[in-house]
């Protein structure tokens, strides 16, 4: 899943599929709408496949549901009003947390049951007001019952680097994190990140749908 945008147009929602990492299939665009989407997180809960992209245009955070995944997103909840970058949503103890960037720095919000229940803002908000940490890089990775952020560098060019923290406490009350590898892309250029990394995702490889 990705963004693809051409000159003078909104940003939209592809995808593609693959069985061996090498040949990709052009589903074509899977959502757009008459304001720019961007950052797509898909995730499982459940027996359910859901989108959350970036909607910042509609001053919005919207929750699709996929009637046919990968296909057929359909408008499933408003988590979120307002102008806001980047969301993702982790579950943790089943409680949802929503981390997400605003004017005011990087935000969590928090819910009982992401469908039913309203997010409410977490009480250490904004978490860091840090160019350098406050703006997602890629939805929290949990791994082996650690869990990792990823946090773009935009403390002086767009999309400088990015940065990986590991969260040491997160529940309603208490959010703490310390930095586990700083300016990821420094040691890793190839020629598509000469001029810095804004983002990175991890997947896990599954049969061809």
């Amino acid at each position: 899943f990705l963004e693809s945008q051409s000159v003078d147009s909104k940003g939209v929602i592809k995808a593609l599929v693959t069985d061996d990492l090498i040949n990709f299939e052009d589903l074509g665009v899977i959502l757009k709408n008459d304001y720019h989407l961007s950052y797509p997180f898909v995730f499982k809960h459940n027996s359910s496949y859901f989108l959350l992209p970036e909607s910042l245009e509609a001053e919005e955070v919207t929750l699709y549901k996929f009637e046919n995944f990968p296909q057929k997103p359909v408008k499933e909840k408003t988590l979120l009003k307002g102008k806001y970058y980047d969301s993702s949503l982790i579950l943790v103890e089943n409680i949802w947390y929503l981390f997400t960037t605003s004017k005011k720095g990087l935000e969590i919000f928090w819910s009982e049951d992401m469908l039913k229940s309203d997010f409410t803002p977490h009480p250490m908000n904004p978490i860091t007001t840090n160019l350098k940490y406050s703006r997602s890089a890629g939805a929290p990775i949990n791994i082996s019952g650690s869990i990792y952020r990823i946090s773009q560098d935009s403390s002086g060019v767009y999309g400088k680097n990015i940065n990986i923290s590991i969260i040491k406490k997160l529940n309603k009350e208490i959010f703490a994190e310390e930095i586990f590898i700083k300016d990821y892309f420094n040691n890793k250029i190839s020629k598509w990140n000469l001029s810095g990394g804004h983002h990175m995702s991890i997947a896990e490889f599954k049969e061809k749908f």
